[in-house]
């Protein structure tokens, strides 16, 4: 028997490991004086948390390195499904992505039949989330896009992020297009389901964020040579301390304050 740190999913807690019918076994017991601690730290399957599950095959996730992946956008049903029957990788979802009329990714062929909600007023807003809170979301997921398309007005995003509050459910947005990260944020999104790509964010604003939002390190998940946006989300990561190596090739931009 060894004392250790183990990372719960949360944060670092104090631990005994011991040999059971040749295999490893972790208790969260609190290690007795004089306990031999182990060497290194122990950590649980590792959690992706921007997966879409119906555009990959979802049964390799039993061989993976992976104990938990978060699906951000797909059918509710689906979803629901699959995470009920989930094996040995624990499942979380958003549901359905809510974006306005007409907006990303509802023209995409990509979105799976019956995984996006249009919303226009706030009676739509309220039904939405309350259809993904019942179906078991662990997360709301909103789009942003004004490159593809319209997008939520402001009152309808803080209103979504009201509403997923009320049944304790943080708002992951998709912000695609000048100024959309910066201006999710401040409209209360508690993620990014991207590290802003769009433009490079200057240092205060990146400051701004790490103090209140967590940006979710996609490099891509529709990937190709045409895609040059990644050397300016790797730059951006890079300041928030995460792990990418490419220099920045865009300039950075100011947006309006609100």
């Amino acid at each position: 028997m060894r004392s250790v740190t183990f990372f719960d999913g949360s944060g670092w807690r104090a631990g005994v490991v011991e040999a059971v019918d040749g295999r490893a076994r972790l208790r969260d017991d609190v290690p007795s004086t004089g306990l031999t601690p182990l060497d290194g730290v122990i950590v649980g399957g590792f959690t992706d948390h921007h997966v879409h599950l119906q555009l990959v095959d979802h049964a390799q996730l039993a061989g993976s390195r992976l104990g938990r992946v978060v699906d951000l956008g797909g059918t509710p049903d689906v979803l629901r499904t699959l995470a009920a029957h989930r094996g040995s990788v624990a499942i979380g979802f958003a549901g359905a992505f809510l974006t306005a009329p007409g907006g990303y990714p509802s023209d995409r062929s990509w979105a799976p039949k019956g995984s996006v909600r249009e919303i226009a007023d706030a009676d739509a807003a309220a039904e939405a989330v309350a259809e993904m809170a019942d179906a078991g979301a662990s997360h709301i997921k909103v789009a942003r896009n004004s490159v593809a398309g319209p997008v939520l007005s402001d009152d309808l995003f803080r209103t979504i992020v009201r509403l997923a509050a009320h049944r304790g459910l943080p708002v992951v947005a998709h912000a695609e297009g000048p100024c959309e990260a910066p201006q999710v944020a401040r409209l209360g999104a508690a993620l990014l389901a991207h590290a802003p790509f769009t433009e490079r964010l200057d240092d205060e604003e990146i400051a701004r964020q790490a103090a209140s939002v967590s940006w979710i390190s996609t490099l891509a998940i529709h990937d190709g040579p045409e895609r040059g946006s990644r050397s300016t989300t790797c730059d951006d990561s890079t300041r928030q301390e995460a792990p990418c190596a490419t220099a920045p090739t865009w300039a950075t931009g100011r947006c309006p304050s609100t």
